[in-house]
């Protein structure tokens, strides 16, 4: 099993240089990727010895890793590492949805920026912010805006034909119209 790129670039930037490799080795052999693997390189702090531990951990149960990586000391969700290290704080969870959506589909969350949002009710963590995010699957750019709690997206191609031309306020209907989009073009 290989681990996306950005787990290994985050090992090279988080680990001594010559750690890194060994690093990258022995996550790569433990199998563990995406989401379980994201939270062992964040909770190791950089150091081979945690994340030694944290791959013996996760083969016991890969949630204690989870909790290692996204949770604080007191069991509430300080990140989401589903898909990005990008989505590095409560304040970014508002694309967190949104992100697996477009992961699912080959794009990689590569920029975020978060901002308070202005317009409530802010009933969950997610409503508490706003903002744009950057996705990319390498030929092309996709960037969700999320502003006064209402959604859109610019991206290539032709998007009025998919119903995506408006803002939309219910962030599920975006979603599932943005899977649309997203599938059709993959044929």
């Amino acid at each position: 099993m290989t681990l996306d790129a950005d787990i290994k670039d985050r090992i090279k930037s988080d680990f001594q240089d010559s750690e890194a490799l060994t690093a990258i080795e022995e996550l790569t052999a433990s199998k563990n990727s995406g989401r379980v693997a994201r939270c062992i390189v964040i909770a190791s702090m950089g150091s081979l010895q945690k994340l030694r531990e944290l791959i013996e951990l996760a083969e016991a149960d890969f949630r204690d890793a989870i909790l290692a990586g996204e949770y604080d000391s007191c069991m509430r969700p300080i990140r989401d590492l589903c898909v990005s290290f990008l989505i590095a704080s409560p304040a970014d969870f508002w694309i967190s949805e949104a992100a697996r959506t477009l992961y699912g589909r080959g794009f990689i969350l590569t920029a975020l920026k978060s901002i308070p949002a202005t317009v409530g009710p802010f009933n969950f963590t997610c409503d508490q912010s706003e903002g744009w995010a950057i996705f990319s699957n390498g030929n092309d750019a996709i960037i969700i805006k999320k502003s006064n709690r209402q959604w859109s997206v610019t991206a290539d191609g032709d998007i009025c034909k998919y119903g995506l031309d408006r803002t939309f306020d219910d962030e599920e209907r975006f979603r599932i119209q943005m899977d649309y989009y997203l599938s059709l073009r993959q044929c």
